[in-house]
């Protein structure tokens, strides 16, 4: 037996078929079956793309990172289910992108961009309905190379000299990432190994960018006195970067009983 099933609006149905036997009514094998009717997904679908690194927008191209994409499906009613041929998916750049897969019965579709086409600025798009870009699209990626040793690393505590910082406050450090031309170039954090010598006197910030990974900014914050060295390096080669090991001595108030000492330039000393 066939039969055609027509849905007039969208959500779950379970389809119950019985057979009768011997005066008994039982279901036959699979029912109840149950099946999603999808609705008409438009331009409100919303599509994410993350590394997972920082920042979650750039991805390693050597060896080839990747960066998971979302599209959340959305029609007039809201959130809803969809089918994978709603959705036209592009790249445009280095790199390719995955086949659509669900888990969770088509309110959600995730792919994936691999940087395995070497560095450069990457768009995501993903249209409904082959015309119209959903929301966020496109999404700007960038696949980017391996930092060089000729990136640098500068920690300044705005104290007199720059590599003491005083018990309680903290020395703003910034590492510059560079190429083999000393050009400024897009990195992840990741890129690089953050240690230092001895973690009894001080702690580092969580490391931030706002140039999309050109530069990183964190702190150093000084807890007890006492001198520790800062090195950060290449994750791969482990190769210290330009001015690494930073000094970083953490400093207590002096006692009373520090002394001044005067001297001439001149002789005999004047009275």
């Amino acid at each position: 037996f066939e039969f055609t099933f027509t849905h007039s609006q969208a959500g779950q149905l379970a389809i119950l078929t019985t057979v009768w036997f011997n005066n008994t009514q039982s279901n036959v094998q699979f029912s109840p079956f149950t099946l999603y009717a999808t609705g008409q997904p438009d331009t409100t679908s919303i599509l994410t793309c993350s590394s997972g690194l920082n920042p979650n927008k750039n991805v390693p191209s050597n060896p080839p990172g990747t960066a998971l994409c979302s599209v959340e499906v959305r029609d007039p009613s809201g959130v809803n289910k969809g089918l994978s041929l709603h959705f036209n998916p592009y790249v445009f750049g280095p790199g390719s992108i995955s086949p659509f897969t669900t888990q969770d019965g088509g309110s959600t579709f995730q792919f994936y961009y691999t940087a395995d086409g070497g560095p450069g600025t990457v768009s995501i798009i993903v249209n409904v309905f082959q015309i119209d870009p959903i929301v966020n699209s496109p999404i700007e990626l960038l696949a980017t190379a391996p930092p060089t040793t000729r990136s640098t690393l500068l920690c300044d505590s705005g104290q007199n000299p720059s590599t003491n910082i005083p018990l309680g406050n903290s020395s703003l450090c910034v590492l510059q990432a560079l190429d083999d031309a000393s050009q400024p170039m897009h990195t992840v954090a990741s890129d690089f190994d953050f240690v230092l010598s001895t973690a009894s006197y001080g702690y580092l910030s969580p490391i931030e960018t706002a140039d999309k990974g050109k530069t990183f900014t964190f702190r150093f914050y000084a807890v007890a006195a006492g001198s520790t060295y800062l090195d950060v390096s290449l994750g791969v080669t482990n190769s210290s970067v330009t001015h690494s090991p930073a000094a970083l001595h953490t400093t207590s108030l002096p006692a009373a009983y520090s002394v001044i000492v005067c001297k001439s330039r001149h002789y005999p000393i004047p009275n």
